[in-house]
């Protein structure tokens, strides 16, 4: 009546290759000469290294901040600005981050995600090139002027970071996961990769620390001048175009409710509490007491003990370090409870930290040195630097992992005010702990 065809197995079939034969073949844009790998490894780098470059450069800061009448240089004698500039530095740092960190939360929303990263790169790049020129400037008899141009730069130079850094950890989400690990890759080898060249630098001036630390910026500011150009440039490729737009991003939006806000911090709670005992465990030990440890052989003439030592031991072992837990975060995170690695967090700040606060930093007034040897604080730098890159990258991997991408965005921006919030706490117990050893 209807001239209907009966349904059968062969009719279903055939509509299916039909369809099928209907459907555009469609195949993804792919990432040409590996352009798009090399800048997301590149801008891994650019996200940490302003947080180790300059650190990296303690035997400079040290040089500019000598005491003049004395010119053995001896660690007993050293100045106020020697021994608070690594404290000093970290509070000012972090209260322009937290002022940076209120602006991620409230207003950074309005401005694309692309030009926030884009434009944050150029005002770094920038900050370089001011302290490239600034280091054969005479600064002797104007100590305390430079020590506050030096701080007050570095402050702007972090929030800046600061803004680079939440907004490339949520624009990273949206492209393949090789991606993002590649640009976790770069943010643990930046600190290895300063300090190599800290060191290669040292080791063609060793008896100029200027030019040694004038080639050491020049390069710093090659790398930042490299990324700019390439992410300019891949910026307006296919594949990254199609990966970019695979989130709607409107600057528009009002933002985020209370609720919204509760409801996230509660998803990230366990990751934003590792987080804060990390910021902790780095208040107490790499931005105030580690640079201030020095060589058994410090009393001689050893070119390790006035050179090296602090390059190597405090920086260069425990970057290596920091990028081996990196990258056995990576292989165990699916391994171990969220639970064991918290307690993991908990026994590196209750026993690896004191452990460092009893070797050899000068000058000392209360605290016993129990481990004087530069082995034993080498062996101790390793340990602290592994669970460092661990404990870091399993907490932002933790915050991926309870977040998706409607709500990446205010997770990664708490998780930057929170840091910051927590930092402004605490960090004047770096300045107690450096004036009480």
């Amino acid at each position: 009546m209807f001239n209907e065809k009966p349904i059968t197995t062969d009719n279903i079939d055939n509509e299916k290759k039909n369809s099928e034969e209907k459907l555009p073949n469609f195949s993804l844009p792919k990432d040409k000469y590996s352009a798009c790998r090399v800048l997301f490894f590149l801008l891994g780098i650019c996200m940490f290294l302003p947080i180790t470059f300059f650190a990296a450069a303690n035997n400079f800061w040290f040089y500019k901040f000598r005491n003049i009448t004395d010119p053995t240089n001896s660690a007993e004698n050293r100045t106020k600005l020697q021994i608070n500039y690594s404290t000093v530095n970290l509070i000012v740092s972090t209260v322009c981050n937290l002022m940076f960190g209120i602006f991620n939360v409230t207003l950074a929303h309005r401005i694309k995600i692309l030009h926030r990263i884009f434009v944050g790169l150029i005002i770094e790049t920038c900050i370089f090139f001011i302290y490239t020129i600034s280091v054969e400037i005479n600064t002797d008899n104007a100590q305390l002027l430079y020590f506050i141009f030096v701080i007050a730069s570095y402050g702007v130079l972090s929030a800046t970071n600061t803004v680079v850094l939440i907004a490339g950890s949520n624009y990273f989400t949206r492209f393949p996961s090789e991606y993002m690990y590649l640009c976790q890759y770069g943010q643990g080898s930046a600190g290895l990769i300063g300090n190599l060249l800290n060191i290669f630098s040292i080791s063609v001036f060793q008896n100029d620390i200027e030019k040694a630390t004038l080639l050491y910026f020049i390069i710093g500011s090659v790398i930042f001048v490299i990324t700019v150009i390439l992410f300019s440039i891949e910026r307006r490729s296919e594949f990254f175009h199609y990966y970019s737009n695979s989130v709607r991003e409107a600057t528009d939006k009002k933002w985020h409710t209370l609720k919204e806000i509760k409801d996230v911090t509660y998803k990230i709670r366990l990751p934003l509490s590792m987080l804060s005992l990390f910021m902790i465990n780095i208040t107490t030990t790499s931005a105030s007491v580690m640079p201030l440890v020095v060589s058994e052989l410090d009393d001689t003439d050893s070119v390790w003990a006035k050179t090296y030592f602090n390059p190597v031991l405090t920086y260069l072992l425990a970057n290596f370090c920091a990028l081996i837990g990196r990258i056995v975060g990576v292989g165990v995170k699916n391994i171990f409870s969220e639970k064991a690695i918290f307690g993991v967090v908990i026994l590196d700040l209750l026993i690896v930290v004191p452990f460092i606060w009893l070797c050899n930093a000068q000058p000392r007034h209360h605290l016993p040195l129990l481990f004087p040897h530069d082995y034993q604080y080498g062996i101790q730098t390793a340990v602290h630097g592994f669970f460092n890159g661990f404990i870091l990258l399993y907490a932002l991997e933790l915050i991926k992992r309870k977040t998706d991408k409607t709500n990446a965005d205010l997770a990664f921006t708490l998780f930057g005010f929170f840091m910051n919030t927590i930092e402004i706490l605490i960090s004047p117990l770096g300045i107690f702990l450096v004036n009480f050893l």
